[in-house]
């Protein structure tokens, strides 16, 4: 499930840059199209350091048991 999850927004997203790509560079030029993706990406930064644990080392029990909490409870729990 997860591996199909991970392929279906990769599909999504190379959709979304590659439909929008030509349209914003004609608009706003490749610098201003660059700078989109380069604030969409410093934007994400955060959401992965709070909401992906580090699991190296980690057995899997104990990784199940750290992402079988709600959502809020666990970025509680992390932050």
């Amino acid at each position: 499930l997860g591996c199909g999850f991970a392929t279906f927004n990769n599909w999504i997203f190379n959709f979304i840059v590659s439909y929008t790509a030509p349209i914003a560079q004609n608009r706003i030029g490749f610098a201003g199209n660059m700078m989109i993706y380069a604030v969409l990406m410093l934007l994400s930064c955060p959401l992965l350091f709070f909401l992906m644990p580090e699991t190296k080392g980690v057995p899997l029990e104990e990784m199940e048991e750290k992402f079988n909490v709600p959502l809020k409870t666990y970025v509680k729990n992390n932050a």
